[in-house]
């Protein structure tokens, strides 16, 4: 907010967080505090998704008007969560070897 954008969702520091603890209470190694805009909030669901829905939302309530979406994923760092049936369904596809 401080750089220039009207809106976030967010959270800071490094790159890994919890992708199902999104509560701004959350202790531990990946339980840094969600935020939207400059507000802590408690959130629910899968961060990826959250992040996505919050893209779309955005577009939709800025269609009519010049605008600049910055999202990046952080799906390529620790730790290693997925919802179960995303991972059932890559298992599926990948046979692992005997």
């Amino acid at each position: 907010m401080s750089r220039g954008f009207n809106e976030c969702y967010k959270f800071m520091g490094r790159g890994g967080h919890s992708y199902f603890d999104l509560r701004s209470d959350s202790k531990g190694k990946f339980a840094d505090p969600i935020y939207g805009n400059r507000e802590r909030i408690n959130d629910e669901g899968y961060l990826t998704n959250r992040l996505s829905e919050e893209a779309v939302g955005f577009i939709d309530r800025n269609r009519a008007n010049s605008f600049f979406l910055y999202l990046t994923y952080n799906a390529v760092h620790a730790p290693a969560e997925a919802p179960a049936e995303d991972i059932k369904s890559s298992q599926e596809k990948v046979p692992r070897a005997h």
